[in-house]
């Protein structure tokens, strides 16, 4: 998905040109609705933001008949959505969203947890939002553990996906670190999973921000 590298490589302008291209053929291809989405969300383009992410999953607005149900990112897209809502006025809007991405069920841990966790802040609940960090470094660390014990003669080809695997491991513990407050170790952590891996440009973009 070329705009997608374009946008996590900082190439907003080419990664819009990139997502328009799709859309003008495929107007209803989630991945590009999502990332235009997020280039109207850097572009403080609030009303736009929105109507790109309420397209992508399935929400009261567009609920139907027929309608697919969301995609397992619906709760970091329900988060975007909330955070739009918040930047025009509507808070109402924006804790509905906020406490829907929360209520949604995750299956294992991932980077879709950060953003439900983020969620939870925003609704005031930190003992969940904790949790949710805490459990993602844990984790993050199991992972880490495991990847350690692979054995020291491995092929290069499969040293190269245990370094892909190791990578996300420790996104999963900056993550957490980053949504418990802990700049340092997030930081930390982050360096570390782009170390390991150069093509984890989710991990580039979260040591920038």
């Amino acid at each position: 998905f070329l705009s997608q590298g374009f946008y996590y490589l900082g190439d907003v302008k080419n990664a819009k040109k990139q997502c328009q291209m799709i859309l003008n053929s495929q107007s209803q291809n989630a991945k590009a609705l999502y990332l235009m989405a997020l280039i109207f969300i850097q572009e403080k383009k609030y009303d736009e933001a929105l109507k790109q992410f309420l397209a992508t999953v399935e929400t009261p607005e567009t609920a139907g008949p027929g309608r697919r149900a969301g995609d397992m990112r619906s709760p970091q897209i329900n988060y975007f959505i909330g955070l739009a809502y918040d930047a025009l006025g509507n808070k109402a809007k924006a804790k509905s969203y906020f406490t829907l991405s929360t209520e949604q069920t995750i299956r294992g841990t991932g980077y879709v947890n950060y953003y439900q966790g983020l969620s939870f802040l925003k609704i005031n609940n930190k003992a969940k939002a904790t949790e949710i960090f805490n459990s993602m470094i844990e984790e993050g660390n199991k992972r880490i553990k495991q990847g350690e014990e692979i054995d020291f003669f491995a092929k290069f080809g499969e040293r190269e996906a245990e370094n892909v695997q190791l990578s996300n491991a420790y996104l999963l513990k900056g993550l957490g670190y980053k949504g418990l407050g802990n700049t340092d170790a997030a930081t930390e952590n982050l360096r570390k999973a782009v170390e390991l891996s150069a093509s984890n440009l989710y991990a580039k973009v979260e040591l920038t921000e």
